[in-house]
């Protein structure tokens, strides 16, 4: 298509927003689930001591890296 490094931006958006509704279309089925319910943050799992312990655990992943 000759389009160059364009071409590469566009196809690469392309890929990462398909990939993106695919994996939400995904995770629809297989949890058989609403779209709404899919979308809707449950307080409980953003409280203090769930957000600390995701940060530590994402620490201890990239430390050993």
């Amino acid at each position: 298509m000759q389009m160059g490094l364009v071409g590469v931006a566009l196809g690469t958006t392309i890929a990462f927003w398909l990939g993106v509704i695919l994996a939400l279309w995904l995770s629809r089925q297989h949890l058989q689930i609403s779209w709404q319910a899919l979308f809707t943050a449950d307080k409980q799992h953003f409280s203090k001591e769930k957000m600390l312990r995701l940060f530590s655990l994402n620490k201890d992943i990239l430390s050993v890296l």
